[in-house]
């Protein structure tokens, strides 16, 4: 009886915890505009992106339509850098799309969208809107799933919490072997400067006692003592 009743709040804590990844930005022609996802290694992430001009006499001048709005296909060029500098993603698109890439290490993915177009001057800008899903999110479609095993909403709501947990648990393991390295570097951070510390008192102090023997010998040459 416990467990029926576990199993709603399980639900609503998950659905509490999706947070909505879509943004959209203006993107200049000729422009690159890049974002950084820190990733697992073996993450799956999808990207839906769609381009669009904008219309004229915005408020912002720094911001204006193509030249050749509405007249010329607008094509986009995604490129997703890994951390080593290996490229993964390096293709065009037309101006609504979808991307996917797996990570093959962990660290900082680099995504970068561009148009197909550039000016030296006068350049125009289009309006992009991104919605980027990485793990689970991204790997299942639950409406699929749940037509396909007949599953209820519920049963589909417990079978999103654990494909987030197992992605959590990769996450946090991910996340314990930087904070090793972060750990170890700053320990050898902080060894190596005790030993500079040590290494400059001990300087000082045989540049004083030479100091002192120099000045005693002096003193004795001169008679002074």
């Amino acid at each position: 009886m416990a467990r029926a009743h576990i199993l709603p709040v399980l639900a609503v804590m998950l659905l509490l915890a999706v947070q909505a990844q879509g943004l959209f930005f203006y993107l200049k022609e000729g422009q690159n505009k890049c974002f950084i996802e820190d990733l697992p290694a073996s993450t799956l992430v999808v990207g839906e992106f769609s381009a669009s001009d904008i219309q004229a006499g915005r408020a912002d001048d720094d911001i204006q339509p193509r030249k050749e709005a509405f007249a010329t296909p607008l094509g986009l060029k995604v490129t997703v850098k890994e951390p080593d500098g290996g490229v993964l993603v390096d293709n065009q698109y037309p101006a609504t799309g979808r991307v996917a890439f797996t990570s093959r290490i962990a660290g900082e993915h680099i995504v970068c969208f561009k148009t197909d177009s550039s000016r030296w001057f006068g350049a125009g800008a289009v309006k992009m809107e991104l919605d980027l899903q990485t793990g689970a999110d991204a790997q299942n479609d639950y409406d699929d799933i749940k037509q396909m095993e007949q599953l209820t909403e519920l049963e589909v709501s417990v079978r999103r919490l654990n494909d987030r947990v197992v992605e959590l648990r990769r996450g946090q393991s991910y996340f314990r072997n930087r904070e090793e390295l972060l750990r170890n570097s700053s320990e050898l951070a902080n060894t190596n400067v005790m030993w500079f510390s040590f290494l400059q008192t001990l300087i000082l102090v045989v540049s004083g006692v030479w100091q002192i023997q120099h000045l005693k010998g002096f003193f004795k040459a001169k008679k002074m003592v």
